[in-house]
């Protein structure tokens, strides 16, 4: 088989793959325990009311492509589960500051970093750091796969 043989198989194979992108009843009915991690990250405790579907939907898509995708809905949901484990919804402007909880002022990151900042601004450093991050997990976990 040729080279270029070779290349259009692989591609052919990738894109007969099917690759489901999880959705919110994906997370409701196989990981139900990270329902309320996605509807009220980084919203305070006492605020009424939690974020609505479209908003939740908003969240999600902010995890990694590659820890929201999976071969079916339980794949893709273990997945976010494991991503969402060490994970907060950090405010990028902090709520002492004025910021929102709005899914476009938060970012998931890692629970040490979000509470050592406390009330401070998210710096454009800090967002570059998890930009790297994010990236390099999701090469680890295609190393994985």
């Amino acid at each position: 088989m040729s080279e270029d043989s070779n290349r259009n198989s692989g591609v052919n194979a990738a894109a007969s793959n099917q690759v489901h992108h999880v959705t919110l009843e994906d997370i409701r009915q196989f990981t139900p325990e990270k329902v309320d991690h996605i509807y009220k990250g980084g919203i305070r405790k006492e605020a009424i009311p939690i974020r609505t579907d479209a908003k939740a939907q908003q969240m999600v898509e902010k995890i990694p492509a590659s820890h929201r995708a999976g071969i079916d809905g339980k794949s893709a949901a273990a997945k976010v589960k494991e991503y969402l484990y060490d994970k907060d919804a950090s405010h990028i402007i902090a709520r002492s500051k004025g910021g929102s909880s709005d899914p476009s002022n938060l970012k998931w990151e890692d629970h040490t970093p979000n509470q050592k900042r406390g009330g401070k601004i998210m710096t454009s450093k800090d967002q570059r750091a998890l930009v790297v991050q994010k990236s390099l997990k999701s090469v680890d976990a295609h190393r994985i796969s």
